[in-house]
């Protein structure tokens, strides 16, 4: 930002507009002016952050102005909503303290019939290994032993039979008689061995099904049973847990929907005692709040108003303490910034009182602009008994920033700047005849500007008056 305004084209000179100035020691000052408002270091803000209740509906509202105590109420809410909420919350909270006794009890009832069900899994399993052991190792060759041997028993049967036929035959021969009864019992041994070669040859075929087909089967099925077995064990071992497990799971999520439910009926009372928005001090009831030289009431005019919604984590209100207020913010660009120093004393003059001004010293300047890219500036002022100045009130004060009593100045449209970077006048020689001269510059003011260096007294410079 330029410190000064400087003229920036050409001199062209002729009688109609030219004008003549002639350089001399005189008194020289920098005035800084600067709008601010009146606040006080003693406001108090007004917000709320509910914590779970965030339709604070306005009922009604205490007017900009109020003069109210600590403690009085400034602004009341609506609760009909949240009383309804928290009358049924709490009967809601009684029949879920019902479903989570009952879940419990269920959760108890099922982790004794898991430890029930592992342990009959695991018995049974333990049976049919034993079973199967005991197949493998004697059965099975047991039945292939009594199959064998239920072959040969045939093959000896049929052998006993022929020979008691071949004994009968020689025992009658040897006698020479034939009777009728010998007779029968020749045939019917014959019958006998006839009846055994068949009922031997039919047992043979069975043995060898039984060895070949039979047995191997039972040998495979009976290894597919054990496989089924071993499969339903680890499958039980994995899935019976998982019963309990998914309860278990279900009982924490009833617990913890349960304890929510409970905080956020806490926080719902909590937010309903709060619905009494009372003064925090005492003093003059200020419609929404002051950030550095800004009355921010935009926001309340909306929002303060029956119907409205009370706006969270913003200020609404300002309890501002009753009497002068000695403080004033304003904002600055940084060439007032760059000349206010802490402790440098100035003079306010107030829109109600315009001919009068007070004392007015800088408390504070920020070393960086705020996100309007203006530096803050915080000011104390003192009053007589009888001035009045309020919170929110509009006020000007003045800085003689610089002072000079022997100063050499030009007007500030006398001056160029150089292509160079350089300032540089019109000199007026002999003849009426003019010369370009170098000058240094020192501070401004809204007309002048402080000639440091390249101008004497008595000179005089020539300038373009457009």
């Amino acid at each position: 930002m330029r410190r000064i305004s400087l003229l920036a084209i050409a001199l062209s000179f002729s009688s109609a507009t030219a004008d003549e100035h002639e350089i001399k020691k005189e008194l020289f000052e920098q005035t800084l002016k600067i709008q601010g408002i009146a606040t006080s270091d003693q406001a108090v803000e007004l917000s709320i952050e509910p914590k779970a209740w965030d339709a604070w509906l306005i009922d009604k509202v205490l007017p900009q102005g109020s003069k109210v105590a600590k403690g009085d109420q400034v602004v009341w809410i609506d609760t009909q909503k949240v009383d309804e909420f928290i009358l049924d919350q709490e009967l809601e909270r009684k029949l879920d303290g019902i479903k989570l006794q009952k879940a419990h009890q269920e959760f108890a009832e099922l982790k004794l019939k898991t430890e029930r069900d592992l342990l009959v899994a695991k018995r049974n399993f333990e049976r049919e290994q034993e079973n199967y052991t005991y197949f493998r190792e004697v059965g099975l060759p047991q039945s292939i032993a009594a199959a064998k041997l239920d072959g040969e028993k045939s093959e000896w049967y049929l052998s006993y039979t022929k020979e008691e036929l071949k004994q009968l035959l020689k025992m009658y021969e040897a006698d020479g008689l034939t009777e009728e009864t010998e007779e029968i019992i020749v045939e019917r041994s014959q019958n006998s061995v006839k009846a055994g070669e068949f009922s031997n040859k039919q047992k043979q075929n069975a043995v060898k099904f039984s060895l070949e087909k039979g047995l191997p089967r039972q040998e495979v099925d009976r290894v597919l049973k054990h496989q089924v077995a071993m499969s339903a064990w680890e499958f039980s071992q994995t899935n019976i847990p998982l019963g309990l497990m998914n309860q278990q799971l279900e009982l924490a999520k009833l617990v913890r929907e349960d304890k929510k439910k409970a905080d956020k009926l806490v926080e719902v009372k909590a937010d309903l005692a709060a619905m009494v928005v009372q003064a925090p001090a005492d003093g003059i009831l200020y419609y929404g709040a002051f950030h550095g030289s800004e009355w921010r009431r935009e926001l309340a005019q909306k929002t303060l108003k029956r119907g409205s919604k009370l706006p969270s984590k913003q200020v609404f209100m300002t309890i501002v303490p009753e009497g002068n207020a000695t403080q004033v913010s304003a904002s600055v660009d940084s060439f007032v910034a760059a000349r206010l120093v802490s402790g440098q004393n100035g003079r306010l003059k107030l829109t109600a009182s315009p001919w009068k001004s007070f004392q007015c010293s800088v408390s504070s300047v920020t070393t960086a602009p705020n996100l309007k890219g203006k530096w803050d500036v915080s000011l104390s002022a003192k009053l007589d008994g009888n001035q009045k100045l309020a919170a929110g009130e509009s006020v000007k004060v003045e800085f003689v920033s610089y002072r000079n009593e022997d100063a050499l100045s030009i007007p500030a449209k006398a001056v160029t700047e150089n292509s160079d970077g350089s300032f540089s006048v019109n000199l007026k020689m002999a003849s009426d005849k003019h010369e370009k001269t170098t000058i240094t510059l020192g501070e401004s003011n809204s007309k002048n500007v402080e000639v440091l260096s390249g101008l004497s007294e008595g000179q005089v410079i020539i300038y373009d008056t457009k």
